[in-house]
């Protein structure tokens, strides 16, 4: 996976190849035996951005993942034109690798006005990122994760749990480096990163983070509505909470924050939760 931003930009760059069909980049490397979630969402969301005018922002993106995407095998993109209309404008997106279908997407576009205007606040209780310790430092030649650095500011496994709200914890991210001023790779960028850690908050009151080998963590669904912009080279807090797991499936919410406090983005994500065999 990418070590840095140059290398993040570099995966998430695609490859028209035929009309409104795109193939994504793959990683130099990873360790992982499933192509990363985060990197099919941000491709997705390229691909139907792609086919837009530009004078539409993205609003919302809802993913399905049908099958685990293999590592090594590119992926194609096939995107239709639902409707282009006065404010919105709406694409279906399908993600194949060869004959397989991996995942759909519903990606939705609206032209900005002026409208009313409220938000959550930030939590309060959260010590701001200089104060929070980085990550142990990994190998910089084998990082699979360098091109962001994500610190976990509270809550978690380990954390003392509140009796009506056990799931959850709060990290800062950012990314390391410069992804440039393309408006449609920031967004990218930050759908990239938002698969990360999520479902951390439904592990957290079994003891467990995101990564646990003790846990089979896969992808159903994952959804973003976009409410104000943000750069991704910025901090932003991302204050996730999982309300529920069951039948071997774990839910988790999260608000993602600019450090101004402003609520730029909402996220929900469903995945398979198994104990580990072998």
């Amino acid at each position: 996976m990418p070590r840095n931003a140059e290398e993040l930009v570099e995966v998430l760059a695609l490859k028209e190849c035929g009309p409104d069909r795109f193939e994504g980049a793959l990683p130099r490397r990873t360790e992982l035996v499933r192509l990363y979630g985060g990197l099919m969402f941000a491709q997705a969301y390229l691909a139907a951005a792609r086919t837009t005018d530009p004078s539409y922002e993205v609003h919302s993106l809802h993913t399905t993942v049908i099958s685990p995407g293999a590592i090594d095998v590119p992926m194609t993109y096939a995107v239709r034109n639902v409707r282009d209309g006065r404010s919105f404008a709406t694409r279906l997106v399908e993600g194949w690798q060869d004959e397989r279908l991996v995942l759909t997407a519903t990606v939705e576009f609206h032209r900005p006005e002026e409208g009313r205007s409220h938000q959550d606040a930030m939590p309060l209780d959260v010590p701001p990122p200089d104060e929070v310790p980085a990550r142990r430092p990994a190998d910089p030649a084998n990082d699979e994760w360098g091109c962001m650095d994500f610190r976990r500011a509270s809550g978690g496994a380990g954390a003392e749990e509140e009796r009506d709200r056990p799931g959850w914890q709060r990290y800062w991210f950012r990314v390391n480096g410069s992804v440039g001023d393309d408006p449609l790779l920031q967004t990218a960028a930050l759908v990239y990163a938002s698969d990360m850690s999520l479902m951390g908050a439904a592990l957290a009151p079994h003891g467990q983070r995101a990564g646990d080998r003790r846990t089979m963590i896969a992808t159903l669904n994952h959804s973003m509505w976009f409410h104000r912009p943000h750069r991704v080279e910025e901090w932003w807090l991302y204050d996730q909470h999982s309300p529920a797991s069951a039948h071997g499936r774990g839910l988790s919410f999260a608000s993602i924050f600019a450090g101004d406090g402003t609520l730029t983005t909402s996220v929900a994500q469903e995945a398979v939760l198994r104990p580990a065999e072998g």
